[in-house]
């Protein structure tokens, strides 16, 4: 008999649905029937990711789905929340109805705010269920960021409660394995004691790595346009760098000081936000296509991370895979894939001076870059998909018994 897992996360192309993708898609290539249900789904993607409300083609549903969708968020985001990240712990939607959910054996919970009503659903289900843990909702009132957590007296109460709630919900919850992508997201998650005490495994992130491989740096840059003028290229890339988080302002500074001697690539969701422009400066927008990030981080000569907060870092490990030193904040995940003077180079945040002499000094020393890279491509190793798959497969095997 094959194992049936389905994923569960709320987006299709957040952070946490490209580390569920890759790993769906490892599965698949081992033999195991992995699908993946999301609620918000954009994307002509692979047949496997299932939108929630997929095939529900008219007006009546379309309209109950966004009503569904965006009244319980919205109702908190305004009321209690209106400048930090917050769900509730409660959906519109019962996941334990759908096709998906009812044929699957395992359920994997990703980033699920917003999508899986938790009080109902661990009474409803009696499936198995595997959770990675890739923010620090899971584990708080409802925040995402620690730095909302520690700022959190304008929820108050409200956070208190949801913290209760969903420690009850826990409780009881019996046939569950707990995984965190970082040893610091899993050291917040069983300090904060809302999983009592239950273990929380360690397993990283992983990527493909021949997808994800160093390609000829003229190449790659005639394929993105990237102009030939000898000047070295520096890549600030995020998710989205609207969110406050991702370090769109540490950015402008870092560019007004370096000025004109190198070339900008900025790539990600509403890309624009920076409000720079200039003739050394390229916005590539979000980058969809997974055979064409490997080609970007393969283009430029280093890559700048500037997240305040990271519980991990894809950006990290998919430039270091295609042999592209990282200089980053110390934001926790991130010192676990960048080793500080051999593939890349840890701030304390806000040292935006230290980053730019870095960045000059790194990009006038050849030797240095040459080996920079070669260790970039090592370090990448054990990231690869294959092996983190294998540690989700005995999880699942021992899991299932």
């Amino acid at each position: 008999m094959i194992m049936k897992v389905l994923h569960l996360n709320t987006t299709e192309s957040s952070g946490s649905a490209i580390s569920a993708r890759r790993l769906s898609e490892q599965l698949i290539a081992d033999g195991i029937d992995s699908k993946m249900l999301v609620l918000d789904k954009f994307l002509e993607s692979k047949p496997w990711i299932i939108g929630y409300n997929e095939g529900n083609k008219s007006k009546l549903s379309k309209l109950t789905y966004i009503i569904q969708r965006n009244l319980i968020p919205s109702y908190y985001q305004l009321l209690y929340s209106p400048n930090k990240h917050f769900s509730s712990l409660y959906s519109m939607f019962d996941i334990t109805k759908h096709p998906a959910y009812l044929e699957a054996d395992i359920i994997h919970f990703h980033f699920i705010a917003d999508f899986v009503d938790l009080p109902s659903f661990v009474k409803k289900n009696n499936k198995p269920i595997v959770w990675t843990i890739h923010d620090f909702n899971p584990i708080s009132g409802g925040l995402h960021l620690p730095s909302d957590i520690k700022d959190n007296t304008r929820l108050g109460n409200l956070i208190k409660k949801n913290f209760n709630k969903k420690l009850k919900a826990y409780s009881n919850v019996e046939n569950i394995a707990l995984v965190a992508p970082s040893e610091y997201l899993r050291n917040e998650a069983e300090k904060s004691g809302i999983f009592g005490s239950k273990p929380v495994n360690l397993i990283h992130n992983g990527l493909d790595l021949n997808k994800f491989r160093p390609y000829p740096v003229n190449i790659s840059r005639e394929i993105l346009n990237l102009p030939d003028n000898g000047r070295k290229k520096i890549l600030f890339i995020a998710d989205d760098l609207s969110l406050s988080n991702k370090g769109a302002e540490e950015f402008q500074k870092i560019y007004y000081l370096l000025g004109d001697t190198y070339d900008f690539i900025i790539a990600g969701k509403r890309s624009n936000v920076s409000g720079i422009e200039g003739d050394n400066i390229q916005n590539l927008g979000y980058i969809y296509s997974e055979e064409l990030l490997p080609i970007l981080y393969s283009a430029v000569d280093i890559c700048l991370l500037l997240s305040k907060y990271e519980t991990f870092s894809l950006v990290a490990l998919e430039s270091i895979a295609c042999s592209t030193p990282v200089f980053a904040y110390d934001s926790h995940g991130p010192k676990e894939i960048i080793l500080n003077d051999y593939n890349g180079y840890l701030f304390q945040f806000g040292e935006v001076n230290q980053i730019c002499e870095a960045v000059e000094e790194y990009l006038n020393n050849e030797v240095k870059h040459q080996d920079f890279r070669k260790n970039c491509r090592k370090s990448a190793e054990k990231f690869d998909i294959r092996a983190i798959a294998n540690y989700y497969n005995a999880i699942y095997n021992d899991i299932y018994k």
